[in-house]
């Protein structure tokens, strides 16, 4: 007969989840919208969901041969690099028209890798800002005159992806329909700026575009956010009371003493701190998702 002793004692979950110390300023508002978004199960299972599609696709160059495999799948292998054109059209023809509406576009367009966690996406990801109003600080689009359009000299083409704008021409397939040709057209921005990002990284930070709460900076930026998610995440999803979580996150501190910003740290002093902590977080969670839902 076995003897049951007492139930383990809780252990601080995997330290990605509630350190968010290497968070670096310019992707404070990526981070807060993305792990938020994260401690929501109907978003993870709407992008799980298209993870586990299986794709048929073609290999070798007659393509006569063929492999199945899950778009999540596929997504993971684009770590390593590009994907191939076709793939990359297969995958686009696989999102599920869910995932182009509000608030899981938002989550969307900053990683497709969703619910991979924020510090685990390429830098390229993490510090993408989408313009998402034309009359924000500079223009998402500009018309080009017939003289400029026939300048592509190779200094010129520089100077133009320094500044944020890239020359295309493309044919476009209107007759598809307004939903299937922006979507398409979202997908080949965020690429492009992701390629944009990492060729002109000094660039990139510069030409973000905040407003309202997201023009915080400095002592004032909502850092708060990711520490309160840290506490709610240690207490509503892991089990660890104040008293709990506050010793073994210091056990974990002494071991892990760096960290770029101390202000997301979950140590609150008093138990009601602590308290009032998760509860901001919660409620924060029930406001920006909960009515999405239905």
């Amino acid at each position: 007969m076995k003897s049951h002793g007492p139930p383990p004692s809780p252990a601080l979950p995997p330290a990605i989840e509630f350190d968010f110390r290497s968070v670096r300023a310019w992707e404070l508002d990526n981070a807060i919208r993305y792990e938020y978004a994260r401690s929501v199960p109907w978003m993870v299972e709407v992008f799980l969901r298209w993870h586990r599609q299986r794709a048929r696709i073609p290999v070798g160059d007659a393509h006569r041969a063929v492999k199945w495999a899950t778009v999540g799948d596929l997504l993971l292998e684009s770590l390593s690099g590009p994907l191939a054109d076709a793939v990359e059209a297969i995958i686009c023809a696989s999102i599920p028209t869910e995932l182009n509406e509000e608030p899981v576009n938002d989550v969307f367009l900053t990683s497709r890798l969703f619910p991979l966690p924020f510090l685990s996406l390429p830098e390229g990801l993490r510090s993408s800002t989408l313009v998402r109003n034309a009359s924000e600080a500079r223009s998402a689009y500009r018309w080009l005159e017939d003289e400029e359009a026939m300048s592509l000299t190779e200094d010129n083409t520089r100077r133009l992806g320094e500044a944020g704008y890239i020359r295309v021409c493309m044919d476009v397939n209107i007759g598809l329909g307004a939903p299937a040709v922006s979507k398409s057209l979202r997908i080949w921005a965020r690429k492009a700026h992701e390629n944009w990002a990492k060729q002109f990284p000094d660039k990139a930070h510069q030409m973000r575009t905040p407003t309202g709460r997201r023009a915080i900076t400095g002592k004032n930026a909502p850092w708060f956010r990711l520490k309160e998610l840290a506490a709610y995440r240690l207490n509503r999803v892991h089990g660890l009371s104040w008293a709990k979580a506050t010793k073994l996150l210091g056990q974990y501190k002494k071991a892990h003493p760096a960290g770029a910003h101390e202000d997301v740290w979950p140590n609150y002093h008093t138990s009601g701190g602590w308290s009032d902590a998760v509860n901001s977080a919660a409620a924060y969670l029930q406001k920006k998702y909960s009515a999405s839902q239905d």
